[in-house]
């Protein structure tokens, strides 16, 4: 019974192979985050003489400049990094898919408002107008999660938007209305299942976005501060030591591509059925 299930559930799924693949990708990455919440060889900042270790039993990803264990840092800035993605995605799915919605589906002068400032916030790249959030506020790495958050905001409302505006002319919530459904209830019960494909694909999108805004923003020196680092920091500090010890950079820079490339799949995966609707 349980194969069955699990069968129809990918069946829904327009490219099943690669949302499977990347599901994978990513179990291994929230693997090694969560493996890191309970275990690590070391203190992610405790130092040590062992300096510009190479790989070793010992350190299976060297040691920095500070007599770190690469590794180590490396479990604690995946998560740094995950959660403010995630946190990220929260904010910004969850602000712009609210706001899209109720605007799209009511339209009128609140939604051209709306519109029109989210066409000005999209004269901003994401970074920069982070990094201005982020110059009012300080630098911390919750107020980075903010910043990306709030800079994600426009993009899901124009998503959520554009897809209410198309099914809410269509039969079924012309009949939920005859029916006398309340309109949060046509909106979040009748319209979003139907397009949850199409918005998270757009998610997935935005997640590894986010964890490259993130990454880039802690490169920069924005965010999680020394001595505690997440990923970006963490190549940051490591390039004048990249030729004595690669894995200083290497290993910071896979874990970001992993999960970039994990959550690409499963958003590629739930994309093709955005293309049957085009």
């Amino acid at each position: 019974m349980a194969t069955i299930r699990t069968r129809s559930l990918l069946a829904r799924i327009p490219n099943p192979r690669l949302f499977c693949v990347g599901a994978l990708i990513m179990l291994a990455v929230i693997a090694l985050i969560v493996v890191g919440m309970v275990w690590m060889p070391y203190e992610p900042t405790a130092m040590s003489p062992d300096r510009l270790q190479g790989v070793s039993a010992a350190h299976l990803l060297g040691t920095d400049k500070m007599g770190r264990d690469i590794l180590s840092r490396v479990m604690y800035g995946s998560r740094i990094t995950f959660l403010v993605a995630l946190g990220t995605m929260a904010i910004g799915a969850g602000l712009g898919i609210l706001i899209g919605s109720v605007t799209g589906y009511y339209g009128g002068l609140v939604d051209e408002v709306v519109m029109r400032v989210t066409d000005g916030l999209f004269a901003f790249p994401t970074v920069l107008l982070a990094l201005v959030i982020v110059s009012l506020f300080g630098s911390s790495t919750l107020n980075v999660m903010w910043a990306l958050g709030i800079a994600f905001v426009p993009s899901f409302i124009r998503v959520a938007r554009s897809e209410v505006i198309r099914c809410k002319h269509l039969d079924y919530v012309k009949n939920a209305r005859l029916m006398g459904v309340r309109d949060a209830r046509v909106i979040f019960v009748h319209i979003l299942p139907n397009v949850s494909g199409v918005v998270m694909s757009n998610v997935m999108i935005g997640f590894n976005n986010a964890v490259l805004s993130e990454a880039g923003l802690s490169y920069l020196g924005i965010g999680s501060q020394p001595p505690f680092a997440s990923l970006g920091q963490m190549i940051s500090e490591a390039q004048e030591i990249f030729f004595t010890v690669p894995s200083a950079v290497l290993g910071p820079g896979l874990v970001i591509v992993l999960m970039v490339l994990g959550f690409s799949l499963m958003g590629e995966g739930l994309r093709a059925a955005e293309r049957r609707m085009a």
